[in-house]
């Protein structure tokens, strides 16, 4: 792999771990010592919801596969007609599958269970609130009941 493709891997993975950070987590990008060990390009740790992200970055010219870009194609096309979030969801036989999102998608979805996170702890912690109590997140045109 030649010095340019490393830069370009090395932006990628300082993209990404800028973007979890921006969200509130403890990200670092990970020293890479060799192609052959096992850590990922980044490490993403929130403590709301408590989880750890072991991110592996790739940044292509394009998708190795077009059926890939076709098929997201396909579930964009969906979502723009009927409404919701595009999802493709893939799976190899004998295999776990795998959910491919937007990353704007994703980051929302990061962002909600964040805030559900939070909104859950502080109402737990405060006995005025209750289970009928309405969530308004800010990121979203509707109430929740819970």
């Amino acid at each position: 792999m030649g010095k340019s493709q490393r830069d370009k891997g090395k932006r990628g993975e300082r993209e990404i771990a800028t973007m979890f950070r921006d969200m509130g987590y403890d990200a670092r990008r990970n020293r890479q010592s060799s192609e052959f060990n096992n850590d990922a390009d980044v490490t993403a740790v929130s403590t709301a919801p408590p989880m750890i992200l072991q991110i592996e970055v790739k940044r292509v010219k394009r998708f190795p596969s077009k059926w890939i870009k076709d098929a997201f194609a396909q579930a964009e096309d969906a979502a723009n007609k009927n409404g919701g979030t595009p999802l493709l969801a893939v799976r190899e036989d004998n295999g776990e599958g795998l959910a491919i999102l937007k990353m704007s998608d994703f980051i929302n979805y990061m962002r909600m269970i964040r805030t559900l996170c939070e909104y859950e702890r502080d109402r737990c912690s405060n006995p005025s609130t209750g289970p009928g109590d309405i969530l308004r997140l800010p990121f979203y045109d509707t109430n929740l009941d819970f």
